[in-house]
Order: C-alpha cells, then sequence, then structure tokens
C-alpha cells in the first residue's frame, strides 16, 4: 500500500490499470496487428516497418495521451500532490513532439518527397519511443485515477471487518442454537 497525496494505492490499483491499458493496447492497435497478419500472410518479404512509417503509431500514442489529459483535468481536482505539474509537462511535450513528428510525416506525404531510409528510420524509432512513453503515462494516471481515497479505503476496511464481526457472530448464534 502506498499513500499519494490523498489517494491510497494498492496492488489491485495496479492490476486494475494494467488490465484497462493492455485492453486499450490490443483493441487500439487492433489495425496494425490486422496489417502485420496481412503482412506474414499475403506479402512475403515486405518490410514491417510499413506499418509505422505514416505515423500510425504516432496518433495512437496520442490517443493514449489523452487519458493522461482527463486524469490531469478530472481526477486531480481533489487530489494534492506535487508531481502534477510534471505529469503535465510530460504530457504536453509528448503531444508536441507527436504533433511535429506527424506534421513532418503529413507535410512529406503531400508533397511527394521520398522519405530517406534515415529519416524512415528515426521517424520508426520516434514513434516506439513515444508510444513507450505514452504508455507509461497512461498506466500511471490509471493507476492514479483508479486509487481510492484514504477516506473511501478506512471506509472499505471498516465496512470488510464489519462483515467478518457478523459472519462470526452468526456463526456463534448458530452453534448456541444447535444449527450447524
Amino acid at each position: 500500500m502506498k499513500i499519494f497525496g490523498d489517494r491510497v494505492i494498492t496492488r489491485r490499483h495496479h492490476t486494475r490499470a494494467l488490465q484497462e491499458l493492455l485492453f486499450t493496447l490490443v483493441l487500439g492497435l487492433m489495425p496494425l496487428w490486422l496489417g502485420l497478419l496481412l503482412i506474414i500472410v499475403f506479402a512475403r518479404g515486405t518490410p514491417l516497418g510499413v506499418l509505422v512509417d505514416h505515423g500510425q503509431l504516432i496518433v495512437f500514442s496520442a490517443a493514449l495521451l489523452a487519458i493522461g489529459f482527463f486524469g490531469c483535468a478530472q481526477e486531480f481536482r481533489a487530489v494534492n500532490f506535487g508531481a502534477k505539474p510534471w505529469f503535465l509537462l510530460a504530457l504536453v511535450t509528448t503531444v508536441t513532439f507527436n504533433s511535429a513528428v506527424f506534421s513532418v510525416i503529413t507535410f512529406k506525404e503531400l508533397s511527394g518527397i521520398e522519405a530517406s531510409s534515415v529519416e524512415l528510420s528515426a521517424i520508426r524509432i520516434c514513434s516506439v519511443v513515444v508510444l513507450c512513453i505514452a504508455i507509461v503515462l497512461a498506466y500511471s494516471m490509471t493507476v492514479i485515477n483508479n486509487a481510492e481515497t484514504i477516506k473511501e479505503f478506512q471506509a472499505d476496511d471498516l465496512r470488510a471487518e464489519h462483515k467478518t464481526e457478523l459472519d462470526d457472530l452468526d456463526k456463534r448464534f448458530n452453534e448456541l442454537g444447535g444449527k450447524k
């Protein structure tokens, strides 16, 4: 258990955030997975970079970062912690970088300029790096958003303790009445 601002973060919150993130990654990247399957089945020898050369991962990264912006804008109003400005700075910087790289890709596509192999390699590396950053930020924000406030956490503990006491009383009552 870790206390983050006025939130309590437990293993359950990390598990829930991981489930949400994996679900989002699998379904959100479904067009890329299907494209990969088509390349494997039909276009033997086609480089896999075709799937990311046009900025597909960058667009998906921006969608993942929306989770972080939602968390900062909505859920963190009641949460008081010192890292909030750093999360916002990381989000804004990553989205700005996303926009710049995608703008360059779009400009090259629309102007008919052929990208060199060095530029394609840079685009692929940037795409993967930005996607990794987006995944880490989205995961962090999801964990914090799923966390309970300390009061909610204490109330859950009290409810569980109260239920245990009631179960014990029921068991004793049944034993006294001859029921087993």
